[in-house]
């Protein structure tokens, strides 16, 4: 199997997309924008199959689907770019939870409503 596709599984069964799920929601209450205030995430999914080496070291992002909303079940496109840390993490199939901004600083989360797209970057 794909190295990188280990590296990916490492990362999705980490926990890190139900940390990422939970801090987006805690997140969105702190939105000026009131529309998304009210939001919440229900969910990450990565799409395993469409990811090659080259792909996410080149980039330094991963893609996914998030289901978020005032009743999370609108599906955005979510880009996840890494960091410096966090794509160290994620080459050393460690855990990425330490990559999350603290909360209350917005500059790491842009979301477009009416683009259903979200962009997610990590330390």
């Amino acid at each position: 199997m794909d190295k990188n596709v280990d590296r990916l599984k490492a990362f999705i069964d980490s926990g890190f997309l139900i940390n990422l799920e939970y801090h987006l929601s805690k997140e969105f209450k702190n939105f000026p924008d009131e529309n998304v205030k009210y939001f919440w995430c229900d969910g990450i999914s990565l799409e395993e199959n469409i990811y090659t080496a080259s792909t996410i070291e080149a980039k330094k992002q991963i893609v996914a689907k998030a289901w978020i909303g005032v009743d999370g079940q609108d599906i955005y496109t979510m880009i996840i770019i890494l960091g410096k840390r966090s794509f160290t993490d994620y080459l050393n199939e460690t855990e990425m939870g330490s990559s999350l901004p603290e909360g209350g600083i917005l500059n790491w989360l842009t979301i477009q409503p009416d683009d259903k797209t979200i962009e997610v970057r990590l330390d």
